[in-house]
């Protein structure tokens, strides 16, 4: 009993320890704190983890706030003492429970949050990884690892670390990386500072880290870009030293639109960078690569220099007359930089190679063309001073010129050395050499006093005597004045544009030449006037044009001296006619169109025949080009004058171009063979079943015409007003239009849809009309209705007795050679004994000339054509009592 007693004891002592033990590993025994935290290493090698088992169960809560995730269940604590290696803390796929993990550094009771996360990407049930971390070297960094809300379990820490970065060497200026023409590296801003980072620079700000690259001026342009890089770059170039540096160029994106300044090298618009600047031969200068906003990323960078080449001495002096004295020729030494191999040619008979030796007689500028194995080109210029100091009054006893004491002389050659050895030097006193200013150059154009008629007009002067850097040019309204170019440094060029001239006004002009010995002294102004007014203002000075012409002109010194009319196809204002320039046409028998379209102004033009002070209205045009420029189509006639005005709309002026083209008269659909209606007769029709005439594609005439029912009537005017009418007289919606000349070649004369007062749609037209011509009436319908009409032809002013009609057709009657040269017969077999008219005209019905042949006894007539008719088609046309009837004639001289 007593025995039963004890081991009952015993087993009650047992499972008290065992419950205690338990009680205090729940209690937070081990890792539980942070103060407790297990030490951890990184796995054996970069890249492969340490493994850790944990547990969370029985654990207490910790309560650290939110790192990456929130706490909000029982953890447990690692730390490790950083290498400066890159970390990452896992449980992925390793976790009975959904885990958390967060990294602190600093110290237990004053933990700085790193970084956490709550599910891993990829990772199963919940389980956690976070993402790399860069850590400081001798830092100590906790590992908590705890659950989602309550959650608790068991799991497997994956502790691993990769290796630190290499360094970047050329993080900071003062360790930038030398480069040379021609070397593309690539490197990468991920791990770079902005330690010692610039200023801004060209207008490109610094917000990124960035790398240091240097590369040594050539004295040519250097070209860098970040074609290929992977990330927004931006590159700044500076001159100076790293604590002192100087902007010269920068660039963000590679010719985009919002930094238009890139070479576009790299294909651009895009991110990446280019720009390009001149460099000075020996100077370093520091290139920083960095990124948009805090962008880092991989990057190119590309060297690249043209070649370029100098010469040793800007001037050297010669002296002719002073061999041995002096020195009577030069050493020319060129200095190149490019790739491969280089060649270097002279000027001036001076010969190939880098250094060469000359003896000019006259001063002369010598330069030098370096071309490298790639055919890259750079020139480089010199020049050799001549000074004359050969005494020539006496051949046969040697002499040379001294300056002696301010006092020009000659002296034996056998005196010179003893004059040198005093101070002396050879040459006169007022010599100009290497070593003095230069002198005066003289101006060439516009000559002194001269009219100027070209508001363009540049200015240009000689080569000044000497040694010449550069030219000062002074150009004022007024003498000694200012106003227009104040003593500009033009560098060393003999011309220069002063842009537009203004018109009656005189020009000074002063040009002073310099170098590093001073600039000339008491150069000459000279003056020029300007008359800008065109050679064309005038309608009596019209300038000449013809068909294919392209002409180029400028109303914007023209005048409105000529007086023209208020009105013609365009409105001119009484007080402002518009200042313009005039033009002749010789008329060709053809359509003319006048193009205006390239012009920049706000152009008009206005077509007239007859004489300057008495012109005759033709046509006109405002804004029927492109714009608001002008365009006009007029028909010619062969022979005739036309006078041409190009101006502006109001007071607007400017450069115009023109192009005159020519062509024949349109063909448009007609009846060749249409009846004859004669003034003061009806005639009855009906356009049911009539052909159909498409005018749909061609200009409106009067009234609109599409591919319409219609018949066609043809008269010979007497001149002055005709009426033709269907009015009151026809059972649909008729329209008439009347042309002139001949079937196909017709132009348009008018039309009338609905006439005034005319009931049921019907038509009326008065029109004009010229003696002697031929005039077609079409009768159609509105929409293409059809029906049946009376057609009325009548003159205002009375119609003559209308002539006979041969019962029996038309008489047959022949011309030949057709084409003709000028001259043509005609067969006028079946017009024996009597009388007819033959007329020439032109497509447009104007009469050109007329022969009248009285009781014909001979059938055989030759008729030669007035020499001003230009080559084209022209109509004879024979009249008799009984006949009338026109034929086709080709003119092809």
């Amino acid at each position: 009993m007593k025995c039963n007693q004890l081991f009952f004891r015993g087993i009650i002592v047992f499972l008290m320890l065992g419950c205690y033990s338990a009680l205090a590993q729940n209690r937070g025994i081990g890792n539980d704190f942070c103060d407790n935290a297990t030490e951890i290493q990184c796995g054996p090698s970069s890249g492969i983890p340490a493994l850790y088992p944990g547990t969370t169960v029985g654990q207490t809560f910790d309560d650290v706030g939110f790192c990456g995730t929130s706490n909000t269940a029982p953890g447990v604590w690692y730390k490790w003492e950083s290498d400066g290696s890159t970390i990452v803390a896992s449980t992925c796929n390793q976790a009975d429970y959904d885990t958390k993990i967060s990294i602190f550094s600093g110290a237990c009771g004053a933990l700085v949050c790193e970084t956490g996360n709550d599910d891993g990407a990829g990772c199963s049930g919940f389980s956690s990884q976070t993402d790399p971390l860069d850590t400081v070297a001798g830092t100590t960094y906790f590992i908590l690892v705890h659950g989602f809300g309550t959650a608790t379990g068991n799991f497997t820490l994956q502790f691993t670390c990769t290796d630190p970065p290499d360094p970047i060497v050329n993080d900071e200026c003062p360790n930038a990386i030398s480069l040379a023409c021609g070397d593309s590296v690539t490197g990468s801003t991920e791990d770079a500072t902005d330690t010692g980072a610039p200023g801004l620079c060209d207008g490109i700000s610094v917000t990124a880290p960035g790398v240091w690259y240097t590369v040594e001026g050539t004295g040519g342009m250097i070209t860098l870009d970040t074609c290929g890089s992977d990330y927004d770059t931006k590159l700044s170039v500076y001159e100076g030293v790293c604590n002192n540096l100087n902007c010269v160029a920068a660039n963000d994106d590679d010719q985009s639109f919002f930094d238009p300044s890139g070479l576009q090298i790299c294909g651009g618009p895009n991110f990446q960078s280019s720009l390009e600047f001149e460099s000075t031969a020996g100077t370093l200068y520091y290139i920083y690569v960095h990124g948009f906003g805090s962008g880092t990323g991989n990057f190119n960078l590309t060297v690249d220099c043209a070649c370029y080449v100098t010469i040793d001495n800007d001037c050297q002096t010669v002296y002719l007359g002073a061999e041995g004295f002096a020195p009577d020729s030069a050493d020319l030494s060129a200095v190149g930089f490019g790739t491969g191999l280089l060649t270097y040619e002279w000027d001036n008979g001076a010969g190939s190679g880098a250094n060469v030796t000359v003896s000019p007689t006259e001063t002369t500028v010598y330069t030098v063309t370096l071309t490298d194995a790639e055919g890259c080109t750079s020139t480089a210029e010199t020049t050799v001073v001549v000074v004359d100091a050969d005494c020539d009054n006496n051949p046969n006893n040697d002499k040379v010129v001294i300056c002696h004491r301010g006092e020009t002389i000659c002296v034996s050659v056998n005196a010179v050395n003893a004059h040198l050895n005093h101070g002396d030097s050879i040459g006169a006193c007022d010599q100009i050499n290497c070593d003095t200013r230069p002198g005066c150059t003289s101006v060439t154009d516009p000559a002194d006093g001269s009219i100027v008629t070209d508001p363009d007009a540049d200015i240009s002067w000689s080569v000044a005597p000497g040694y010449v850097q550069g030219y000062i040019v002074n150009v004022g309204t007024s003498p000694g004045g200012s106003d227009v170019v104040n003593n500009q440094d033009v560098g060393n060029v003999t011309t220069l544009d002063l842009g537009p001239l203004s018109n009656d006004t005189t020009y000074y002009v002063t040009i002073t030449p310099y170098n590093d010995n001073g600039s000339a002294i008491g150069c000459p102004e000279t003056s020029f006037t300007t008359d800008l007014t065109p050679a064309n203002d005038l309608c009596g000075d019209a300038l000449s044009i013809a068909c294919g012409d392209v002409v180029t002109g400028d109303t914007s010194f023209a005048t409105d001296t000529d007086e023209i009319s208020p009105f013609c196809g365009i409105t001119f204002q009484p007080d402002n006619n518009s200042a313009g320039v005039w033009y002749s046409f010789l008329g060709t028998g053809d359509f003319v169109t006048l193009d205006l379209g390239n012009s920049g102004f706000d152009t008009r033009v206005v077509v007239y025949e007859g004489t300057c002070g008495a012109l005759v209205c033709i046509d006109g045009d405002d804004d029927s080009g492109p714009g608001l420029t002008s365009e006009l189509t007029f028909p010619s006639v062969a022979g005739t004058t036309y006078s041409i005005y190009v101006a502006g709309y109001g007071s607007s002026t400017g450069v115009f171009e023109m192009n005159i083209t020519c062509s024949g008269p349109p063909e448009l659909p007609c009846d060749d063979n249409a009846p004859t209606i004669a003034c003061g007769e009806t005639v009855n029709g009906n356009t049911n079943g009539a052909p159909l005439y498409d005018y749909s594609g061609e200009d409106t005439c009067g009234t609109f015409v599409g591919n319409y029912a219609g018949l066609w009537y043809q008269f010979v005017a007497e001149g002055g007003d005709y009426t033709a009418s269907t009015c009151n007289n026809a059972n649909y919606d008729t329209k008439i239009i009347v042309y002139s000349g001949e079937c196909p070649f017709l132009t348009c004369v008018d039309g009338n849809d609905d006439g005034p007062g005319c009931a049921g749609f019907s038509s009326f037209l008065q029109f004009p009309t010229t003696a002697g011509t031929t005039y077609f009436i079409f009768v159609t319908g509105f929409l293409g209705n059809t029906g049946e009409f009376n057609l009325t032809l009548d003159r205002v002013d009375g119609c003559a007795v209308p002539p006979a009609i041969d019962p029996a057709g038309l008489a047959d009657w022949g011309l030949s050679p057709n084409p003709s040269r000028g001259t043509v017969d005609l067969d006028l077999q079946n017009f024996l004994d009597t009388d007819v008219t033959i007329d020439v005209m032109d497509l447009t019905g104007k009469l050109l000339s007329t022969h009248r042949l009285e009781d014909i006894q001979n059938p055989k007539y030759r008729m030669e054509l007035h020499s001003n008719l230009k080559n084209g088609l022209y109509l004879v046309r024979l009249s008799s009592d009984q006949h009338s009837s026109a034929k086709r004639l080709i003119l092809n001289r």
